[in-house]
């Protein structure tokens, strides 16, 4: 609107300026000026009504024409709105309408210009119909192209709604795909425990004491293995909205990660190795890097600035000691949500208490392992 108006007035100075400069004290041409500026003032709703302008324009122009013919032999600007207009109507008009309306003014305009004798010879008439057409057909050619930009941009919101679509009901299929693969898994696992528990009382009873044993080693194994797959099965029939739905869970060796995210918010963390690294069954070694995360978390929560962590792998246990520098407090020392109860699943132990001197909380978690291979 603001640059409708603009271009309105500053064709309307253009007009009086002209009419300035040859009305010479002729009070009947600065009349049809003022008629003349006020059809062009339309122009400041060429976008939202742009059949007002042309209509209110042409018809002052030729109105003019016949009180005044001489007005226009010095005057340029009324022409100038004449083609803006049809410009507007070419180009704000949806559908045929708008073509039809500048073509009856464009014959308006030449049957008017053969009725008044203003036009002289076929070739006056040929540039009459090319400075009307020329705008006509701009606006035109803008009009389609914008139709056709948008109807592009509506089919591309389309065309990723459905692919998105698409990729969701991909990831559900496969989502449901891979759990049925892994509850075969499980109810396999399933079936040789009981076929291994059944046999294990006539073993006993048969007095075949080694025998019992390895099924019952065996058992366990498959058990393992079995809560294993369920951990994963659960993780895949996640929601997308919980971020890493399909990543593997955590282990002890990604220790790392949980240092740098300690450091980012703030606790500065060492981190001592000791012994050679042993390959955990996947439930274990999840259950030690959540003692591990918890603890530092706690660390963090009560205030500590600095933590020492030593992993030690010995021959016959894990040994996780975590060492913080957390004020004093009158409430007892924090420890991780319920860690004896994740470790003690495994045969391991946990205790928290204050460090010797005083100075903050010493964690030690020690988990047997004999018998425990990944």
């Amino acid at each position: 609107m603001t640059a409708d108006g603009l271009l309105a007035g500053a064709m309307i100075v253009g007009v009086a300026a002209e009419t300035a400069a040859y009305a010479d004290g002729d009070a009947g041409r600065v009349a049809v000026a003022a008629v003349l500026a006020a059809a062009i003032a339309t122009l400041v709703v060429r976008r939202s009504h742009p059949v007002i302008p042309l209509v209110a324009i042409m018809v002052a122009v030729f109105a003019v024409a016949g009180f005044e013919p001489d007005f226009f032999d010095t005057t340029a600007f009324p022409f100038l709105a004449v083609m803006v207009a049809l410009y507007s109507v070419a180009r704000y008009t949806p559908g045929a309408r708008g073509l039809w309306i500048c073509v009856a003014a464009i014959a308006f305009a030449a049957i008017s210009s053969l009725v008044q004798n203003d036009l002289d010879g076929p070739s006056q008439y040929l540039w009459l119909v090319l400075l009307c057409g020329a705008p006509t057909v701009a606006g035109r050619t803008l009009l389609n192209r914008s139709r056709i930009q948008d109807e592009l941009r509506v089919r591309t919101q389309e065309l990723e709604r459905e692919g998105e679509l698409r990729a969701g009901h991909a990831v559900e299929n496969e989502r449901v795909r891979i759990a049925s693969e892994l509850q075969a898994v499980i109810a396999n696992g399933v079936s040789a425990m009981v076929v291994q528990a059944e046999a294990v009382p006539r073993v006993i009873a048969a007095g075949e004491n080694e025998r019992a044993a390895e099924s019952l080693a065996l058992i366990e194994e498959t058990g393992r293995d079995a809560l294993a797959e369920m951990r994963r099965l659960l993780g895949v029939l996640r929601h997308d909205e919980d971020a890493g739905a399909l990543e593997p869970q955590p282990t002890l060796a990604q220790a790392g990660r949980l240092v740098e995210q300690a450091r980012a918010r703030g606790l500065e963390v060492a981190v001592e190795v000791q012994g050679e690294r042993v390959s955990l069954p996947a439930g274990i070694d999840l259950a030690v890097y959540r003692v591990l995360q918890e603890t530092l978390s706690a660390a963090l929560a009560a205030g500590a600035k600095t933590a020492a962590v030593v992993i030690a792998y010995r021959d016959d246990e894990l040994r996780l000691e975590i060492r913080d520098d957390r004020p004093e407090s009158d409430s007892p020392a924090e420890t991780p949500r319920d860690p004896g109860a994740r470790l003690s699943l495994y045969g391991g132990r946990v205790r928290a208490e204050p460090r010797e001197d005083g100075r903050g909380q010493r964690l030690l978690a020690r988990l047997p392992l004999r018998g425990v291979s990944a």
